[in-house]
């Protein structure tokens, strides 16, 4: 995990805890940072984080972007370097990663992307016998939190309620979801 500070004019005006594996930059409302600078893109670049390792990507923006005053289309990222994206600086140190503690919740965390391969798989394979305990359904409650479910669950004003006495399985915390009744899946 890296903080990214980002000064403009050697003035600090923002700082980010790079949380998901891709991150856009640029002046239009879309992207994850965005600048309000003439000389940014729309879309100019994207910060991507690969097996710990950070790399930046010009996206074929008008004015470049600048790894330690070269100007590159894709780099990898090492503590200390300096990226220039229009008039701001962005620079980069890697946070230690939190110590695990010796008692560990109950229960399995899984990202978004692992939850869809599971779906994928589940779908090939034959259904299995009524009687045997599974997760065939998966849902985002309101608050960020994946739960498996054995049983198809309903949604209410708290969250998903599973009336019959079933399997439910919370399966990973991420970012409050306000369309959480949207993602309800049969696997």
């Amino acid at each position: 995990m890296y903080s990214i500070s980002i000064t403009h004019n050697q003035n600090p005006v923002d700082e980010h805890i790079l949380k998901s594996e891709t991150v856009t930059i640029g002046r239009g409302t879309d992207n994850d940072i965005q600048l309000l600078d003439t000389t940014v893109s729309h879309h100019h670049a994207k910060l991507m984080l690969m097996n710990e390792t950070l790399i930046i990507e010009d996206l074929g923006s008008t004015n470049g972007t600048y790894l330690n005053g070269h100007l590159v289309k894709r780099e990898y990222i090492k503590q200390g370097d300096i990226v220039m994206i229009g008039q701001h600086l962005f620079s980069f140190e890697k946070l230690a990663e939190p110590e695990e503690t010796e008692e560990q919740e109950p229960t399995l965390q899984m990202s978004r992307n692992s939850i869809e391969q599971v779906i994928f798989q589940n779908q090939a394979r034959p259904s299995t016998p009524a009687d045997s305990k599974a997760i065939n359904w998966v849902a985002q409650d309101e608050n960020g939190v994946w739960w498996g479910f054995e049983r198809q669950p309903v949604a209410d004003t708290a969250g998903w309620s599973n009336f019959q006495d079933t399997m439910k399985l919370k399966l990973k915390q991420e970012t409050p979801n306000p369309e959480w009744r949207e993602t309800l899946h049969k696997i």
